[in-house]
């Protein structure tokens, strides 16, 4: 994110409860809590995290959806990294 980034903040979006959990019901062991997960990544320069409350009806969006609603809309961004899942 931060080679890519041009002038400006740098902001996360994540998910909590994991997706995985909201659709399978199997319980996923993250690598840092919610907060120590915000923590981490202010310490790498980010800005901005944003949790997003993951549920059913989170996960009915189709991507384009997702995307004008809580990225391009609130954040009109310069750069958009996604992760590969």
């Amino acid at each position: 994110l931060k080679a890519t980034s041009a002038q400006g903040p740098l902001a996360v979006i994540t998910f909590d409860p994991h997706p995985v959990e909201v659709l399978t019901g199997i319980p996923v062991e993250r690598i840092f809590k919610v907060k120590d997960q915000m923590k981490f990544l202010s310490e790498l320069g980010i800005d901005y995290t944003f949790v997003i409350p993951f549920d059913r009806a989170m996960a009915q969006l189709k991507a384009d959806e997702f995307l004008k609603l809580y990225v391009f809309d609130i954040f009109r961004p310069q750069n958009l990294v996604v992760g590969y899942d």
